[in-house]
C-alpha cells in the first residue's frame, strides 16, 4: 500500500541544475520523519542541463513544452502534487534542518493557517527579508500618514503595522505575507483561492497570493525555525541593467497588484505618489547608476497595465 504523501516540494530549474542538485541534496540529507515528494519542473533547459537533472533519483521529473517561466513552472508542479501541504522551493534554496518536518507540525496544529515562511540567510550568515505587511490602500496609507502628523501620540496609530519585519524575528509572527522563496502552504488553501497569478511572471506574485488567501479566511505565519541559505536573495548591485530591469518589473508589478485589489483610483494615487518619491532620489541621488534606475523606474509610472488574470484552479 501507497504511502500518504504528508509534503509535496516543489522546484522549478532553469539551467541552473548545479545548484538545484544541491538544493535536493540538501532536503534529502536533513529531511525525516514526514513523507514527502519532490516534484522538479525543468522550464526548456540547455539539453546537458536537463540530463544532469535526470541524474538525480527519486524525483518526480516532468520538463515543459516551452518556456513559460517560473511561475507558470511552479503551477504545474503544485497541480503533479499529491500532498496535504506543498512547499515552493527555489532552486538556490539550502536547508540545513529538519525545518520541513517543523512546518508540517505547525500546520497540523494550527489549520487557520493558510501558508508559512521561516528565517532566510544569505550565504554570508547575514538575514534576508523574509516576511512583510500586505500592500496598503494607498488613500488609507496617506491618510495613516497625515493623522500621524495631526495625532503623533495616537496609541491606536502605532498598533498599524505598516513596516516590515526581518527574517531575525525569534518568535511565532503573523503576517502580511512571507517570502515565496521557501514557504509552505495549505492544499486546502489553495483548492479555494486556485493557483498563483501566472500574470505577474515573477515578482509579487506571493504578495496577491498570500492576500487572496487572507481573503479566504487563512492566515500567513512566519516561524522562527531555519535559517534556511537562499543564494538569490542577493542582487548584484554593480550590475546596473539587471537593477534596472529589476526595479523597474517590480514596481510594474506593484501597481498591477494595486489595481487588481483595490481599484484603479487607488493604482493612480498610488502612480502620483511614487512619481513624487521617484522625482526626490533622482534629485537627492548623486551617484549616476542610482539616478538610472530611479529613471527607468520612473518611465514605467507612464505605462499601462493592464489586469488579466491567470488563476488555474487545483482539482
Amino acid at each position: 500500500m501507497q504511502k500518504k504523501i504528508d509534503v509535496s516540494i516543489v522546484i522549478a530549474n532553469y539551467n541552473g541544475s548545479g545548484m538545484t542538485k544541491k538544493c535536493i541534496g540538501s532536503i534529502r540529507k536533513y529531511t525525516e520523519k514526514v513523507n514527502y515528494e519532490i516534484i522538479l519542473i525543468d522550464d526548456v533547459s540547455r539539453m546537458e542541463d536537463f540530463s544532469r537533472l535526470k541524474s538525480i533519483k527519486n524525483v518526480n521529473l516532468f520538463r515543459n513544452d516551452k518556456n513559460v517561466g517560473e511561475l507558470a513552472s511552479k503551477n504545474k508542479g503544485i497541480q503533479k502534487s499529491k500532498g496535504k501541504y506543498i512547499i515552493i522551493c527555489d532552486n538556490d534554496i539550502l536547508i540545513e534542518d529538519n525545518v520541513i518536518r517543523k512546518l508540517f507540525d505547525y500546520m497540523e496544529e494550527n489549520p487557520e493557517v493558510g501558508v508559512t515562511g521561516l528565517r532566510l540567510i544569505f550565504q554570508d550568515g547575514s538575514f534576508q527579508q523574509s516576511h512583510g505587511p500586505m500592500f496598503i490602500e494607498p488613500k488609507k496609507l496617506i491618510m495613516n500618514k497625515i493623522s500621524r502628523v495631526l495625532h503623533p501620540r495616537s496609541k491606536k496609530l502605532k498598533k498599524i503595522d505598516w513596516i516590515s519585519s526581518f527574517g531575525a524575528d525569534k518568535s511565532i509572527h503573523y503576517t502580511g505575507h512571507v517570502k515565496g522563496a521557501f514557504c509552505m502552504i495549505r492544499r486546502e488553501a489553495i483548492k479555494k483561492v486556485g493557483l498563483m497569478d501566472e500574470q505577474y511572471f515573477v515578482y509579487a506574485d506571493e504578495l496577491d497570493w498570500q492576500h487572496r488567501m487572507k481573503k479566504a479566511g487563512y492566515d500567513a505565519v512566519h516561524l522562527p525555525f531555519g535559517p534556511v541559505i537562499h543564494f538569490g536573495g542577493a542582487t548584484n548591485k554593480s550590475d546596473i541593467a539587471g537593477m534596472m530591469k529589476w526595479e523597474s518589473h517590480s514596481l510594474k508589478n506593484s501597481i498591477l497588484f494595486c489595481k487588481k485589489h483595490h481599484g484603479t483610483l487607488n493604482s493612480i494615487i498610488y502612480r502620483i505618489a511614487m512619481f513624487f518619491t521617484l522625482l526626490v532620489n533622482i534629485i537627492r541621488f548623486k551617484e549616476k547608476d542610482k539616478r538610472k534606475i530611479n529613471g527607468a523606474m520612473m518611465k514605467v509610472l507612464f505605462k499601462k497595465v493592464k489586469n488579466n488574470p491567470i488563476e488555474p484552479r487545483l482539482e
